[in-house]
């Protein structure tokens, strides 16, 4: 299968706005208790799309197959913060492969494109976010040499003041 790599263009909306989606139904899935889309979050998806591609500091590539359909999407973002070392840094937002054409280095391909863009912006650290529960992202970026620094957890307002109105639970080890 013949595959071009092309900076996504407003054209290519519908087909991102559905990826986008398909990425999203993918977390549930690998992780049903992570943040869902509701129904405003579906109907700004492509608001959401068409800004990311028209900033200047977003990249949005897709790869298409040989009869110019869009099979893969990436969204890559260069960012700036005088409060880190590096200064500047990238993160990868959003990487969805079509399901019937994932484990041909489409992944990989599309991760070279966003490096292209972070280099022409100077961007020398980049970042990514995953779901724990989804074994194949883990291993993907594990395998581009990213690793874990920093843990995003979540719970739900009444499971905390639960845990914290236990008073059995107080001080320190173990149970916190």
């Amino acid at each position: 299968m013949k595959i071009r790599l092309r900076d996504a263009s407003e054209s290519d909306l519908k087909a991102l706005v559905e990826m986008r989606v398909a990425l999203q139904k993918h977390l549930e899935v690998r992780d049903p208790e992570i943040w869902k889309f509701s129904q405003r979050g579906f109907e700004i998806a492509p608001l959401e799309v068409k800004a990311r591609l028209r900033s200047k500091s977003s990249y949005v590539g897709v790869a298409e197959d040989e009869n110019g359909r869009i099979i893969g999407m990436i969204m890559a973002e260069a960012a700036r913060d005088e409060y880190r070392d590096p200064e500047r840094f990238g993160h990868i937002h959003w990487v969805y492969v079509d399901e019937n054409s994932r484990c041909r280095g489409l992944g990989r391909s599309l991760v070279k494109t966003a490096l292209n863009f972070f280099s022409r912006h100077g961007v020398e650290q980049i970042t990514i976010g995953y779901v724990v529960n989804n074994p194949e992202a883990h291993s993907f970026w594990n395998k581009l040499g990213f690793v874990a620094r920093v843990t995003h957890s979540s719970a739900t307002l009444n499971s905390i003041a639960m845990r914290l109105s236990d008073a059995s639970k107080n001080g320190c080890g173990k149970d916190a």
